[in-house]
This record gives C-alpha cells, structure tokens and sequence, in this order.
C-alpha cells in the first residue's frame, strides 16, 4: 500500500451547512474513521499516525448527497479501504424561531490508499 490519507467529503448541498457545522461534522467523519480503522485492526492506521504527529494527511472535500452515496455504493472491494457516513442524529435546523434537531447524513470518509482514493474521488472539489 502507498502513503495511507483520509479523505472526507461534507455536504454542500445543505442550506445550513455553515463553516462550523462543516467542521463540527468533518471532526464527526475523522473520529469514526480512526475509530473504525482501530477496531478493524487496519495495518495502515499505525503508518497514517506515524507520518505526522499522531495524524496523518487528511483532505476535504464537499459533494452533495447522490453523489456520496453514489460513489460508496460503488467503491471497489478493497482491504485498503475503510469508508462510511456520519449520521449526525441531532443536526440542527432553525425553522423560524425554532430549532428542530433531526438525524441526517452530513459526510462521509474514505481512509486507505492515496493513489486508490485519489483517482476514485477526483471529481469532488476541494472544501473552500
């Protein structure tokens, strides 16, 4: 395997999807991929933590939500891959003068391969 990195893409087709939730959510999408790589035992955490300072190259993007769930759908079958979604089951939406708290998918992460990765993801646009 080449240099592992951790993609994430958050939603931009969200109204509310303001700079902090986008983070907030980012944040969500990074605990439960070094989570899942944890509990799966996947060999290139450690070398992913070992190429920066308890982290390892991370990048994000943004997509709507078809295509995310386009792309896991089809993502090849690969030990060099983890991915998934964040369902955030209290996303805030203000609807006047209250606030809803409903759940939503608001990103997903691709943890593996850099030279995989890279070529599956390349039409999404870098996080502004």
């Amino acid at each position: 395997m080449d240099e592992p990195v951790l993609y994430i893409i958050v939603r931009n087709d969200m109204a509310s999807m303001n700079p902090g939730k986008a983070a907030a959510q980012a944040c969500h999408a990074a605990n439960l991929a070094v989570g899942l790589a944890t509990l799966c035992s996947m060999p290139f955490l450690q070398t992913w933590l070992d190429s920066g300072k308890g982290f390892g190259t991370t990048i994000v993007l943004v997509g709507a939500i078809d295509d995310i769930q386009r792309t896991l759908l089809f993502l090849p079958n690969s030990d060099e891959i983890i991915s998934g979604t964040v369902v955030d089951p209290t996303y805030p939406i203000r609807d006047g003068q209250v606030t809803h708290e409903i759940p939503i998918t608001t990103a997903a992460y691709f943890f593996g391969s850099k030279s995989l990765l890279s070529e599956i993801l390349r039409f999404y646009p870098l996080m502004p």
